[in-house]
């Protein structure tokens, strides 16, 4: 309607992005958006900017998956305006259970995490990645951030996310592993799915004489295949490949393996 404004959000009509840029109107109708001492406009400011779950053991000691209801949610929030956002999700360094006298040699505990963010204007994405050894830091433009997260190991991991507002933000090595659930015989080939914003996969397993006998196919939309790598060539781009497919030529199993992919912009 000509008389109706509103700016595409992620809904359509965005009535709440209206509604928001109504209120901010009111708010400064001459003086602009009005801000802090620091330069940030109160309405970009988040309700909720960190929280702390204990994520119960998983003890399949498989890949969390929604579908199987393995993920709490950490933090839901929302504001006003988009901002810059450095988002940090770590576990702190605990022990194990068992006879373990020191921390050397452990850190902290792995967990997998995803996060749905949305900047208005359509734009916003999702992405899911694993944290350990220090976990994970990365930078977004968004009003709107969920971040969920779910445990890797057979014990309790308390794992803790923070939002910090930003005027920039970098994001580097971060990675998302997926771990097969059952070993793969000799001429049987897996497709997995390739996760959003993945720049390369690798294949991990503990028998890496098996690395030549590994048969990478990065695929399409319709499992055709575009390029054929060894798993070990290493680090295998993906492209714009949808799946990867591992197929096994090895004689023995491939048990106990592992796609490793990193994930970030070039």
């Amino acid at each position: 309607m000509a008389g109706q404004m509103f700016d595409g959000g992620s809904r359509f009509p965005d009535m709440d992005d209206y509604d928001a840029f109504a209120r901010v109107a009111k708010r400064a109708p001459k003086g602009g958006i009005r801000r802090d001492a620091s330069g940030q406009p109160f309405a970009a400011r988040f309700p909720v900017t960190t929280n702390t779950t204990n994520l119960a053991p998983n003890f399949t000691m498989l890949t969390p998956q929604f579908a199987r209801g393995e993920y709490t949610v950490l933090i839901d929030t929302q504001a006003e305006l988009s901002w810059p956002r450095t988002i940090s999700v770590y576990s702190p360094i605990i022990l194990p259970p068992g006879p373990v006298a020191t921390a050397v040699g452990f850190s902290s505990a792995p967990f997998q995490c995803r996060v749905q963010w949305f900047s208005g204007g359509g734009r916003g994405g999702e992405i899911y990645m694993t944290g350990s050894g220090g976990g994970l830091q990365f930078s977004v433009n968004a009003k709107s951030i969920r971040i969920d997260v779910a445990n890797w190991v057979n014990f309790p991991n308390p794992v803790t996310a923070s939002i910090q507002n930003a005027l920039i933000g970098q994001a580097q090595d971060l990675h998302y592993i997926d771990r097969s659930m059952a070993a793969l015989a000799a001429g049987a080939n897996l497709p997995f799915g390739i996760p959003p914003f993945a720049r390369s996969v690798e294949v991990r397993s503990d028998n890496q004489a098996q690395a030549a006998n590994i048969l990478l196919n990065i695929q399409d939309n319709a499992f055709a295949t575009m390029t054929q790598q060894l798993a070990s060539d290493g680090q295998i781009e993906v492209h714009a490949g949808v799946f990867v497919d591992v197929q096994n030529n090895d004689p023995a199993p491939l048990a106990n393996f592992v796609l490793d992919y990193t994930l970030g912009f070039r």
